[in-house]
């Protein structure tokens, strides 16, 4: 697997194009049900800056993602071990256990 073939597969999540739109109606509604009932309850200046700190945490959230993942890919391609998960039943319970293991001490 080559760097193009994996940015491929993650592009093919479309887990932003479903939940954007559900996103957008809901506030929608939310407004409409505040404004018929005379609520009071909807904002726009509370949405622009809601909407302000989705985008900054969403692009201070993604360049280490993006810097850690092209890292890790490096590593895969270099490493002697990068099909032993694929080929090996017991490679992935003890990666299911690795993960538990360093989850833990990430928490410490």
């Amino acid at each position: 697997m080559n760097l193009q073939t994996a940015i491929e597969q993650l592009s093919q999540d479309d887990l932003g194009g479903i939940a954007l739109p559900i996103f957008v109606v809901a506030i929608v509604v939310e407004s409409l049900i505040s404004k018929s009932k005379q609520l009071d309850l909807y904002r726009g200046k509370d949405f622009l800056v809601s909407m302000a700190m989705l985008i900054v945490s969403a692009v201070i959230d993604f360049l280490p993602k993006a810097i850690f993942f092209l890292v890790f890919f490096q590593l895969h391609e270099i490493s002697p071990l990068k099909d032993v998960v694929g080929r090996q039943w017991w490679a992935w319970g003890l990666l299911f256990f690795l993960d538990d293991f360093v989850y833990y001490w990430f928490h410490r």
